[in-house]
């Protein structure tokens, strides 16, 4: 049985487990220069200020990556959206990183993963989680999405998804 590579792409679903890591961090780095005793004494405002920087640098790469994806054509977010009613499916065709921004800005916690080439993005927000699959667009899959007037149709979102002809891989981890 293959064993799945996962490989994490950007992440904010942890802030929890990161603050104390960071906390550990700074505390190793700076004992000395500010004669703390315990690390608890490592002021909250240097720990988010690290959050914060690593966070920017991560999201960059995400971007930088994404944004070279695309340089390649179309890609194609396909999931679900989970709402105070319930979950709601929908899809959107995505031809920058704007495009793909205004999809998932709503999310308070964000989690891009590239799964053996597969790229999901996995996020939470106040009214519940979201789950989507994006791909990229094959020059047939273009043609088919362009005379389709790249609709919003589900039916057109799951024949691009699911055929090989219309619809590949990003593999982003490997870009």
């Amino acid at each position: 049985m293959k064993t799945a590579k996962e490989i994490i792409l950007y992440d904010t679903t942890d802030y929890a487990e990161r603050y104390n890591e960071i906390r550990k961090q700074i505390y190793d780095q700076f004992v000395e220069e500010y004669g703390w005793d315990f690390i608890e004494e490592v002021p909250d405002d240097m720990i988010y200020a690290e959050m914060n920087d690593q966070d920017d640098i991560d999201y960059q790469y995400f971007k930088d990556k994404f944004t070279q994806l695309l340089k390649n054509g179309y890609c194609l977010l396909v999931g679900t959206c989970g709402r105070w009613n319930g979950s709601v499916r929908g899809g959107k065709f995505i031809a920058s990183f704007d495009d793909l921004y205004n999809a998932i800005q709503h999310l308070d916690y964000l989690r891009v993963v590239d799964r053996n080439g597969h790229l999901f993005i996995e996020g939470y927000h106040h009214d519940g989680s979201d789950s989507y699959e994006i791909k990229q667009l094959t020059a047939k899959g273009y043609q088919y999405a362009d005379s389709n007037y790249f609709a919003t149709s589900r039916k057109l979102h799951d024949n691009i998804m699911n055929c090989n002809l219309f619809s590949k891989l990003p593999r982003l981890a490997s870009i």
